[in-house]
Parts: C-alpha cells; structure tokens; sequence
C-alpha cells in the first residue's frame, strides 16, 4: 500500500472522506480545512498549497491518462479499452466530468478541481480509472507550462499513471473536423453542435486545422517536460482497437 506525502508519517492523518467532485468545490476544500485546523477560507493560499489538507493516498491505482486534440480518437480509444477489460473493471471520467465544467475559464489553472477528480477516482473499486484529457490540456489552453501543475503531476506520480497521447497526421486534420462536423452535427442525439464549435476557432477548415495542429505540438511540449511515463500513439489510420490492445498488453497487464 503506498504511504502519505512526503514529511507524513503513516497514521498521521485522518482518513477524510470528503464530498463528490461534482458538488461545489468550495465546500470541499473548506471541510478538508476544518479537519486539518486550517481557517475556512477557501483562498488562503498556506491551507490550500498542503496536500494533506485536501485527501491522503490510501492506495496505489492504475491511472490512464488519454490526451490529443478533437477527433484525434480519445472517446473511440477508451471504449475499445472498456470493451477489452470489462466496463466493470473500468471507471471513465469523460469530458463532461474532466474538461467542460472549466471551459469557460481558459486561463486558469484549475488546480483544485484538478486535485478534487482525482481524490474522487482514488475511491473508487476499480481496477483501471481512465480520464478523457486532464491537466495537460488546461494547460495547454491557460499558456501555462507543465510545472505550473506540479503538485498535481507529483499526486499522479505517486500512481501507477500512464498518460497516452493520440497524434493525428496534420495533414489529415482537416478532413477529420469536416466529417466529424458533419457526421455528428447530423445526428438527433447530439445536442453539441460541433460544426458551430470549430468555427470559433477558424473561418475555413484550413484554418481550423492549423489552429489543432499548433494546439496539437503545444500538447506534445508539454508532454516532453512532464515527469509521467507517456506513450504516444499516431490515430490517422483510426487503427483504435490496435492502440487499445497495445495499452492493454503493454502497461495494464504487463505492469499488474
């Protein structure tokens, strides 16, 4: 079993038993405060930059981190790999959970949200926890570089965490946004309109494709200076379920 953070001894802390990640955040880091003796002030910068005052590490788990710009694959990936395992065995933290509560604030750093998914995934039963992007891409987005999330990149690296990164061809980019605009902006169940999304980020689908082209080699810096064990996988061919069984037969169970 893995012991608490650095200076704590084992058995030094209480075990808290803190709040979803979905009610207000607020609430949570001021009920960790009142267990660790620290003022009720969310914005206290003394409490909140302690670890033990937000949760303790009760077990090691196998994190999976997956990465990459829109269409390069990420939801395709993650369903082969629950597929192959066994949904019971997998927890998904899509994007609703990891990336959209925070896109309205693109340049903050979200630290604490950061650390309040990931005491959330600590407590769960299963066997592979899986997070459709996390703080590479808010970094990304806030033009902030990987160390500015170090405390969350110290939390993970205390995990048995892979971060996997899907690369598309740039060359390719662009016809991957146009069909999947088309594609999906055609079916009834979706309420996302992502044609009129990416037009936020170009007039012509050239233009679009250059913006997640430089978003995608911003993605891959940011990659090169964290200190997680990561992988990168090219998704042009949409060769999935290889890249899922590689994943699986190359870290899961290799490293079990």
């Amino acid at each position: 079993m893995a012991g608490g953070f650095a200076g704590q001894r084992c058995g030094e802390a209480t075990k808290l038993r803190p709040r979803s990640w979905a009610q207000k955040l607020a609430s949570s880091v001021v009920s960790a405060d009142e267990q660790s003796g620290c003022p009720a002030t969310p914005h206290q910068d003394s409490c909140l930059k302690t670890p033990e005052s937000l949760f303790v590490i009760l077990k090691l788990m196998k994190i999976l981190i997956i990465e990459g710009i829109p269409t390069s694959g990420k939801s395709s990936v993650i369903r082969e790999i629950s597929k192959l395992l066994g949904e019971s065995k997998v927890r998904v933290y899509g994007e609703p959970k990891t990336h959209e509560p925070i896109m309205d604030q693109p340049e903050q750093l979200h630290i604490h949200f950061f650390k309040s998914l990931l005491q959330d995934a600590l407590e769960t039963n299963a066997e592979l926890v899986i997070f459709d992007r996390f703080h590479f891409t808010q970094a990304s987005r806030a033009k902030a570089g990987i160390g500015a999330y170090s405390e969350i990149e110290d939390l993970l690296a205390k995990q048995e965490t892979l971060v996997v990164y899907l690369q598309v061809d740039e060359s390719a980019i662009a016809d991957r946004i146009k069909l999947t605009a088309e594609r999906r902006d055609g079916e009834d169940s979706e309420d996302f309109k992502w044609g009129e999304y990416f037009s936020t980020k170009g007039d012509t689908f050239a233009e679009i494709a250059e913006h997640y082209a430089t978003q995608q080699r911003s993605n891959k810096e940011l990659l090169n200076q964290s200190k997680l064990k990561s992988q990168t996988f090219d998704t042009t061919n949409h060769n999935y379920r290889d890249i899922a069984n590689q994943i699986i037969n190359g870290w899961f169970v290799k490293d079990y």
